[in-house]
């Protein structure tokens, strides 16, 4: 590989006939399905999917709650107590066939330097390497069909996608709000919450945990850890929460002062998504990644698609039930399976295949699953007020408010991604062009000793892998993951002269935090840069709002009476109102489409910013500077180590959005009259732009392309009152 330039091809272009299996007397029309099988998702990094999102589609889901609450009150003295009640059960049943459809991904693969015979040492592309790039292109992969992974969850026979899970909520208060003084008050109270554990109906989820088919996948139980439920019951929940209101009137009656202080704890629940998407697990299904296809079997294959449904064409080694999507092939058990795989993946006593890799069993199966111990996350809410009146009809305040968020749900994978790194070793354009390599399980690195053990042979003396053999890829839901937000609440209400209302408010807040979801978010990926260490990801909060002000009013303008009927026809009777919203962008994280610290996911961040421009300009928030546009590998960091760039570093544009409303009233008599009302939204048809193209390599890279609310529109209403 090493000095191999790729560019645009520039010569003729040579077509290939080869017969249809549908019409094997015809060379003609030959499709992609004869060689690959059906295929439910494309993923090539840096552009959008193409196919059904195999995730999450199709799905079908029915709730059901069924809630008995009371509230009991009693009053004595300048006590008033309350006690209640709030018990609920929760029906959640969801048919989702999780990746029940092969999914494809193409990545981008890093470029290796061999040494010359007979030292044949190989290592990473690195930037003291002029004119070589690290990687080769997710595009260029995919114009070669040389897949990172294909996966596909294959599903036992008798055990469908379908759960119905229970579980129950129990709340209990109680709390006392004690009037002091007429000027003082103090309200305390205590909650406790317990959220039972889901549980299958079925048990299809719990019986799998002492399933005689563990011993198949033994370093699994590394992550069972033991457990009989979905995840450990968090019962000691107990909120206690305390306010106090004090009106100490220093500047007398007229001109009322109050301050307010409180402190509360709330806890959440864990959504129901968690134990919804950790449905697919083994050994009902079985989740296989056919990584860089031949090549993550034999070293110097070719790196190219091998889907699990209809492994390269060969009927003899289908194992999905024909005409169905991935039920498992009638008269082939799951250990059937197992052991055919384990045949196809690892190396045996006798094994003569040298360019068999031994690593390969790391990258075929994948689990998702929850963190046996769940703590419920929570929130420590608190805040001091002050209000002051400084005539009868104009007041402001100040407030400071914090909460502090803990055990808070996050996704990550403790043995890294799904995604392989094909390393490619050199092309083949005969009789067709190809590219040949090695597949690696994510977490491989080449070491000082590391040897090119001969022609697409492979290679020897490597380091690293998954910190978990034999298992592949597991997603986990934690609750790891902690915020902080800070907030300086302004405010300033009053009215002048019984026409005119109005109010203003100004925060300036700051919100932090390790992940702001366990979905992507526009601005972020909900995985980490790196599982292992989470180094870099705590930073603004996808929803930080640095700055907000915003306003309301309204005007009555006057009848004119003393003017003429027509005069009054027109102006007598009108209402402007308006708000308004003004705030700074929404933060967002630059990522490229490299897998650059080769952890198997497609979250690396940039290694440095020299060379990044912000230019303050919203349609374009971020612009590269000519020396980093012709050569992004150097804003990367080097082949195997993170990016050393925080999360959500960057900011899309401000957001204005001023809306108006005109309001007629036409009065019949006092009892009747007719109200004709123009509301215009977004008046000044302001653009306000979102979260731009934030992959470095995107041609659109630092261009927004999306608003986050629309352009200018009128509504009319017509109302008769009576």
């Amino acid at each position: 590989m090493n000095g191999i330039v790729t560019g645009p091809n520039t010569g003729p272009v040579v077509y290939e006939t080869i017969p249809s299996s549908s019409a094997p007397q015809n060379p003609l029309p030959f499709v992609t399905e004869d060689s690959i099988g059906l295929v439910g998702q494309v993923v090539i990094a840096g552009f959008s999917p193409v196919g059904v999102d195999v995730f999450n589609f199709p799905q079908r889901r029915v709730n059901n709650t069924y809630q008995a609450a009371d509230t009991l009150t009693w009053r004595a003295g300048n006590h008033s107590f309350a006690f209640g009640a709030d018990v609920r059960r929760t029906e959640l049943n969801s048919d989702l066939p999780r990746n029940s459809r092969p999914l494809v991904t193409f990545f981008g693969a890093p470029r290796v330097i061999e040494g010359v015979f007979p030292d044949r040492s190989v290592r990473f592309v690195t930037p003291n390497d002029q004119g070589i790039a690290p990687f080769l292109s997710p595009l260029d992969m995919a114009a070669l069909g040389a897949a990172s992974g294909t996966s596909q969850t294959v599903a036992v026979s008798g055990n469908p996608s379908s759960i119905n899970l229970r579980f129950y909520q129990l709340n209990f208060f109680g709390q006392d709000e004690w009037r002091i003084r007429n000027n003082l008050s103090l309200s305390a109270g205590l909650r406790y919450e317990y959220n039972t554990p889901p549980r299958e109906l079925n048990r299809r989820i719990e019986s799998t945990f002492n399933s005689p088919l563990l011993d198949q996948v033994p370093n699994l139980g590394r992550f069972i850890e033991g457990r009989t439920q979905i995840f450990d019951p968090d019962r000691n929940n107990f909120a206690p929460r305390v306010g106090i209101a004090y009106s100490p009137a220093p500047f007398g009656r007229n001109r009322a002062t109050v301050i307010r202080a409180g402190y509360g704890l709330f806890y959440d629940q864990i959504l129901g998504a968690v134990v919804s998407q950790s449905r697919s697990v083994y050994p009902n299904f079985l989740t296989v990644n056919f990584t860089g296809g031949f090549a993550g079997l034999y070293s110097g294959s070719p790196i190219n698609i091998v889907s699990p449904a209809f492994p390269n064409g060969d009927t003899d080694a289908v194992f999905i039930q024909p005409g169905t999507l991935n039920t498992l092939r009638p008269g082939l058990t799951l250990n059937d399976l197992i052991n055919q795989l384990n045949m196809a993946f690892d190396v045996r006593p006798g094994d003569t295949r040298s360019r068999f890799i031994p690593q390969a069993v790391d990258n075929f199966l994948s689990f998702t699953l929850a963190s046996k111990r769940l703590e419920v996350p929570l929130a420590h809410h608190y805040n001091v007020a002050f209000e002051q009146q400084l005539s009868r009809d104009i007041a402001v305040s100040a407030a400071y408010v914090g909460t502090l968020g803990r055990h808070l749900l996050r996704f990550n994978t403790p043995n890294l991604g799904p995604n392989a790194f094909p390393v490619v070793e050199f092309f083949q354009l005969v009789p067709s062009p190809s590219i040949n390599g090695t597949a690696l399980p994510p977490g491989t690195r080449f070491s000082p000793e590391s040897r090119v053990t001969g022609f697409g042979s492979g290679f020897s003396n490597l380091l690293g892998g998954r910190p978990v053999s034999g298992v592949g890829t597991v997603f986990r839901f934690e609750t790891t993951a902690s915020s902080r937000y800070d907030a300086l609440q302004l405010q300033l209400r009053g009215r002048l002269r019984r026409s005119l209302q109005y109010q203003a408010s100004y925060t300036s807040s700051k919100a932090t935090d390790d992940v702001s979801d366990v979905f992507d978010l526009a601005g972020a990926s909900a995985l980490p840069q790196n599982s292992l260490t989470f180094a870099g990801e705590r930073g603004p909060a996808n929803f930080d709002v640095r700055h907000r002000f915003t306003y309301n009013f309204s005007y009555d303008l006057p009848d004119f009476r003393e003017r003429g009927n027509v005069y009054r026809l027109l102006f007598g009777g009108l209402q402007l109102a308006g708000t308004g919203r003004l705030q700074t962008g929404q933060p967002f994280t630059v990522n490229t489409v490299y897998d650059v610290n080769l952890d198997g996911n497609n979250t690396d961040r940039l290694n440095t910013t020299q060379g990044v421009i912000v230019t303050g300009d919203r349609r374009q928030p971020l612009r590269l500077t000519t020396e980093a546009a012709t050569n992004t590998f150097s804003l990367l960091a080097p082949v195997g180590e993170d990016g050393d760039i925080e999360r959500n570093t960057f900011r899309a544009g401000s957001v204005v959005e001023l809306d108006l409303a005109i309001v007629k009233n036409f009065n019949f008599t006092n009892s009747q009259r007719l109200i004709f009302r123009t509301d215009i939204f977004n008046f000044i048809n302001r653009a306000n732009f979102g979260v731009p193209v934030r992959l470095l390599e995107a041609p659109g890279f630092g261009r927004a392309t999306e608003t986050v609310t629309p352009g200018r529109r009128i509504q009319f209403a017509l109302k008769y009152s009576f």
